[in-house]
């Protein structure tokens, strides 16, 4: 018999057999949270049974959770208990994904806001920071659930705005890069923000304290290269790659770059007064309509932090990401690549730099740039062989000895005789 929530409900405990996943869900994520992660456990309502109520909900409203106060004599009893709301069923067209792991990532969203309430009161100005982690623990939770990946449009669609100003769901990546990039995949780094944040009341304060003395890196830094990282999200198909630091980026949308409001770079330019909030990093991009070698300066200073990204119009392989203070003198764009200078301040405030280009020069059988031919050229074209990657156009055509517009060990034999020669 099919029961009101449109599942088998004749097994023998006369329980809908989707109440049955809802309690199994529930117990699992209680298992990882607390008993795995270590988090403090949700608290007890006055019963000490923790309610989840299953109703049907309008499109797109796919859980709550809400305080659950019991209030005697004027006094707040059990004040940071909490109850949850889920729907019925999950129903395809209603919400981004359907069915059973969409009741799942829900619930281990809505649970793990049982959990933060264990640390602090819900604020509104810490919104942002309650919902990115929440975002990020259910796809931890139920990691093929991938309901996240359509909710990044607040930040994507606006990535000069500040970590406190977006919604959080839509930064949940994030997460994943503090607990891959900066805690070398421990996911204990969200633990000790929370707690952290459960006295100093300032979750961006404390993801700073954190970062700072806990991981020997800042917020600016760490923020300025997830962001300069999204913005190849879609290009590879697996993590075989430097830039990704989690295989979802394959499914998700990059940050948006405005084509249209794109700078023509075809002459040395200067960038003034360009103002940056230390929550944020400040985006720019540019387009080239020729080869152009691009040098940088005024950017080593001590209080900026930021990377530099290039999108290859020719080929993926192409495609770089520099950090500012270890960048080669000289980056190579093709034409119609894009450059991205992303930076982050520790202070708010203003910085100026420039952007300085020049005839790229071409040494044949120079494979590493360094204007001289030698044996440490073989070495780098046996790797480009190897690897089947090279840094950019120059880099191939100097080592494409024989122009067959490919890197083989012909080119290897003809760079040996070269430097016989």
């Amino acid at each position: 018999m099919i029961d009101e929530y449109g599942m088998d409900s004749s097994d023998p405990n006369n329980i809908p057999d989707y109440i049955d996943e809802v309690a199994l869900m529930a117990d699992l994520a209680r298992d990882v949270l607390v008993n795995q992660m270590n988090f403090l456990p949700e608290e007890e309502d006055e019963d000490g049974i923790y309610d989840i109520y299953v109703k049907n909900r309008s499109p797109y409203n796919y859980g709550i959770n809400l305080a659950d106060i019991t209030i005697v004599d004027d006094t707040a009893v059990y004040p940071n208990a909490s109850y949850i709301i889920i729907d019925n069923n999950y129903e395809e067209g209603s919400f981004y994904t359907s069915g059973i792991n969409t009741m799942r990532l829900t619930l281990a969203h809505e649970f793990f806001h049982a959990i933060q309430r264990s640390y602090n009161s819900p604020s509104q100005d810490q919104t942002y920071f309650w919902e990115m982690t929440a975002t990020f623990m259910e796809d931890i939770i139920v990691p093929d659930g991938n309901d996240y990946i359509f909710w990044v449009d607040n930040f994507f669609q606006n990535p000069n705005m500040n970590i406190s100003s977006t919604d959080g769901y839509s930064i949940a990546l994030f997460g994943h890069y503090l607990k891959d990039m900066v805690a070398d995949g421990n996911i204990n780094i969200i633990r000790e923000i929370w707690e952290n944040y459960s006295t100093s009341n300032n979750t961006f304060a404390s993801i700073e304290y954190v970062l700072e003395n806990n991981y020997e890196t800042n917020f600016q830094y760490a923020w300025s290269d997830f962001v300069s990282r999204n913005f190849f999200n879609g290009v590879y198909d697996d993590m075989n790659n430097d830039i990704y630091f989690y295989g979802d980026q394959k499914d998700v949308i990059p940050l948006s770059l405005n084509l249209s409001s794109l700078e023509l770079l075809n002459n040395n330019i200067s960038i003034n007064d360009l103002f940056i909030n230390n929550k944020s990093a400040n985006n720019k991009g540019y387009f080239v309509d020729n080869m152009h070698a691009i040098t940088f300066e005024n950017l080593n200073s001590n209080s900026v932090e930021g990377f530099i990204s290039i999108l290859s119009s020719q080929d993926v392989n192409y495609n770089q990401q520099f950090y500012i203070y270890n960048m080669p003198s000289e980056i190579y764009l093709n034409e119609e690549d894009i450059l991205v200078t992303t930076l982050s301040l520790y202070n708010t405030g203003y910085l100026d730099f420039d952007i300085n280009l020049s005839n790229p020069v071409f040494y044949l059988g120079d494979s590493n740039l360094d204007e001289v031919v030698n044996i440490s050229d073989i070495i780098v074209l046996i790797d480009y062989i190897m690897l089947s990657s090279y840094d950019n156009q120059i880099q191939f055509s100097n080592s494409d000895l024989n122009v067959d517009d490919e890197l083989n060990i012909y080119d290897i034999v003809l760079l040996v005789e070269m430097i016989l020669d």
